[in-house]
């Protein structure tokens, strides 16, 4: 399944390997060449020097997959089998379970030619939806951290009240009366924790009510003009789980595709919130606003 492929960000690429490529790949070399000469314009580099080699263009988000040349079996008999080597989120080769990702995603060649129609046919730039399964679950992430710490503030809170973090029905109702008429609690530090919990509390319930429903925002650069790709995403969650489960992932994405439109500006709404995240640091969740990936990719509440 495309999100259990290990997922590597074009900025992430430190060590770039420029053509000439160093006759120390030796087969890897001619592998290289032989995709170049068939897809214009890609790269290949590595997060650090002793890395896998990954294959990318710069201009986009993740990088295609990438490439090795060597003996790539798990089980070993002794001899050295080597094989030209592709592996991508948009393989599934059969032979075992997405979650032994390492052959999942991979397919194998002795003969390099065989192995150049391979990264061709595999080695694809992504979608909006397939960024959409590469990210969906970081924003879920992101906004159940922040439910979970409002969730310990209130309890904080409680405790001063009640010495327990949880509020009995009862006792919750009654409070919450006495705050709402105004009521001045004999100790002045009481009446303060009360008015604080249950304004923490309505926070929290107006939150979990309004952080549902978002809208993705793709931002790319053709021509020198940006050009924006959204999609509608209707509970999140419940978007985030369908896609991570084989059975439902299909007819989700196939979903999202059609929703999808491409834009050359923004709607008002949508821009003010991608405004207020583009300075923000990448995996930045604001409550209220949305959720930034990349520079590139954001989810932004409805």
């Amino acid at each position: 399944m495309f999100r259990k492929f290990e997922h590597v960000r074009v900025s992430e690429i430190t060590c770039v390997i420029e053509p000439p490529y160093e006759i120390r790949y030796d087969s890897l070399t001619q592998f290289m060449d032989a995709i170049t000469k068939k897809l214009r314009g890609i790269k290949f580099g590595s997060i650090n020097a002793a890395g896998h080699i990954h294959a990318y263009y710069p201009d986009e988000v993740f990088t295609r997959g990438r490439i090795s040349h060597g003996d790539v079996r798990q089980f070993d008999d002794g001899e050295n089998k080597p094989t030209y080597n592709v592996f991508s989120p948009f393989i599934s080769n059969g032979k075992t379970t997405d979650w032994n990702a390492s052959v999942y995603f991979r397919l194998t060649s002795v003969n390099i030619d065989t192995a150049v129609r391979n990264a061709v046919k595999y080695l694809r730039k992504f979608t909006p939806v397939n960024i959409v399964q590469a990210t969906i679950d970081k924003v879920d992430r992101g906004r159940r951290g922040i439910s979970t710490d409002e969730q310990y503030a209130i309890r904080a809170i409680c405790e001063k009240i009640v010495d327990r973090p949880n509020m009995p029905k009862a006792l919750f109702r009654e409070l919450q009366h006495l705050n709402n008429v105004g009521h001045k609690f004999c100790d002045p530090e009481l009446g303060s924790n009360v008015a604080e919990y249950f304004v923490k509390h309505a926070e929290h319930v107006e939150n979990e009510d309004t952080g549902k429903d978002y809208t993705f925002v793709y931002v790319e650069t053709v021509g020198g003009q940006h050009r924006f790709t959204t999609i509608p995403m209707p509970d999140l969650s419940t978007l985030d789980t369908q896609i991570g489960m084989n059975r439902t992932c299909s007819d989700t994405c196939a979903d999202m595709m059609k929703a999808s439109v491409v834009r050359d500006e923004l709607p008002d709404d949508v821009l003010s919130k991608v405004s207020v995240l583009t300075v923000s640091q990448d995996g930045t969740f604001l409550d209220g606003v949305g959720y930034k990936f990349c520079d590139e990719v954001y989810y932004v509440y409805k």
